[in-house]
Order: structure tokens, then sequence, then C-alpha cells
């Protein structure tokens, strides 16, 4: 993290391009066993956390990113009632999977207890309390360690992981998943950057997960402080939110009592459903096995 001044601070340096953001206070900065935190806020973003230089997430725009992450494939899921999310320290993807009712447990994994501590005490616009739920249950630990030794299966799995996280062996890991998902389940996850030339990544991890489910929903959505278009994607072996109509996803979310939300709806879904060209003709040459 380089500090051009007291109040601006530079991510991680990404290409040509160079994003600053002002932080009209500092609320935590320090280092864990594994990455260094920092925690920050101003008018425009609200609180915002950053990882390593890199931006995660910012309570001024949490709900564009962890309401899709997040409902499309619970709601395209008949009946979940165990879930499973991997990652997400700072609470919001847990908050927003508790919003289902029908959802009777939910585990938690997340590495770096430090991140999970500072958003509590700091930030607790991003979990609205959901670390307090009696259905939560937060495991310190390592996803991929915890995928080995789990007992029983999971209706959904939600990935909020960093696509390039060191150490992690994506392949394993999304075998271990799909072994660990029931019949109907779906894994939900962000595969980051849609943005023209920079969808590398995202292509790689469709590869990777074409491989273990047969049923794939990429979505895009634009999340404002990342100053990009984002990807996300659901897989399974049969539930597929691309089916679902705006009215439909809309009387699914009235059915689960879900009526505060903020970046998603009906309407939304079938835009974030709806792939700009570049992406869909990157694809279509994965499909075709020539990209």
């Amino acid at each position: 993290m380089k500090i051009e001044s007291p109040r601006w601070l530079r991510e991680k340096d990404s290409g040509p391009i160079r994003i600053e953001h002002l932080a009209d206070r500092i609320l935590w900065q320090g280092r864990s066993p594994y990455q260094e935190i920092l925690l920050a806020e101003n008018a425009r973003l609200g609180k915002y956390l950053l990882l390593d230089g890199d931006m995660q997430s910012c309570t001024g725009d949490a709900p564009f990113y962890h309401e899709l992450l997040v409902h499309p494939g619970l709601l395209a899921h008949p009946q979940p009632r165990r879930v499973l999310v991997l990652g997400g320290g700072e609470g919001a993807t847990l908050k927003e999977v508790l919003r289902h009712r029908c959802v009777q447990e939910v585990v938690m994994v997340e590495r770096d207890p430090t991140v999970v501590k500072v958003c509590r005490d700091f930030a607790p616009e991003y979990h609205g309390g959901a670390f307090q739920d009696s259905r939560c249950r937060l495991i310190v630990g390592d996803a991929y360690h915890y995928l080995q030794e789990a007992q029983g299966y999971f209706d959904v799995i939600v990935g909020d992981l960093t696509a390039e996280p060191h150490g992690l062996d994506f392949k394993e890991l999304y075998r271990l998943i799909s072994s660990r998902l029931g019949l109907d389940g779906l894994y939900c996850a962000q595969l980051g950057s849609g943005n023209l030339h920079e969808e590398d990544r995202f292509l790689r991890h469709f590869r990777m997960l074409r491989k273990h489910w047969s049923v794939l929903c990429p979505m895009v959505q634009f999340v404002p402080s990342y100053h990009s278009l984002w990807c996300f994607l659901t897989a399974s072996h049969g539930p597929d939110p691309a089916r679902l109509t705006g009215p439909e996803v809309d009387q699914r979310l009235i059915e689960r009592t879900i009526t505060s939300l903020h970046a998603y709806d009906g309407e939304a879904h079938r835009r974030a459903c709806h792939l700009p060209k570049h992406l869909r003709r990157a694809l279509e040459h994965v499909r075709e096995g020539t990209g």
C-alpha cells in the first residue's frame, strides 16, 4: 500500500490504470499472519476494506456485489437448508445468505480471523449482526482443508474467494466443492473483471468449472468501487438461474420474505444474465474449444 499523501490511498498497481481512494479516516491498519489489512472511510464509499492493497468491498456499494453473488443461486435452489460460505470475512455474504429463512445452517470458513474481528468491531454495516445469528457457524481455517474433511452435503456453496489466492489449487478446490454438493446443489462464485481485455481470469475459471458441472450460468454486474464490470457464476447439474424470469425472481423473493434488497430484483437478475458481446464471443470460443 502506497500512501500518496495523508489522505489518498493507492491500490496495488494494475497495468496501465491507477486507482486511488480518498481516506477521510483510517479505522484500522495492520498486518495479520496472512496479509496487510486496511479499513478506511470516506463520504462516497462509506467504509472500505483493502487487503494487500487490493479493494475487497465497501459498504457504500456492497449490495452490487454480494446480492448478485448470493441470491441467484439460492433462489434457483428449490429449498436451500444447508449453505457453506468460503471466505467473505466482512460478513456481508453471510448476511445475504441468512436473509433466506429456509436456510437452517450456514457454515462460514475464513482463514484470517483478523479480518473478521476488524469488520465485526469497526464495520457492522457489512454483516448487520449476522455473526450472532444462531444458524451461523464460523470456522477459522483453510477452505481446501475444510472441504477435505467436511461431513455431509450442502445445498449451496458460495465462494467469496479472491480468484488468485496464494497456494490454492483451484482445479482441486472445484473437485472438492463438487463432491460436497447435494443432488440439486449449486456453487456460486465471483470470478473477477469482465472488462474488455481483462477477462482472462474469468475465462480460465470457466474452463475449470465446466469440467465438474454441466450447467454454468455466468452473470455480470458493474461494481462502482471496483471501477469494473464484474463476473459472477453459478454452477450445477440442474438448477439454472438463467431460466428464471424476472417475475419468477420477484415472486420467490416475496415467498422467502426478502423485501429490503438494494441492487437485486427480477429486472436486475435478467439484466445480469445478458452478457456484453465481448464476453459472449469469448465464451463461444471456450465452448467450441478454440479459446
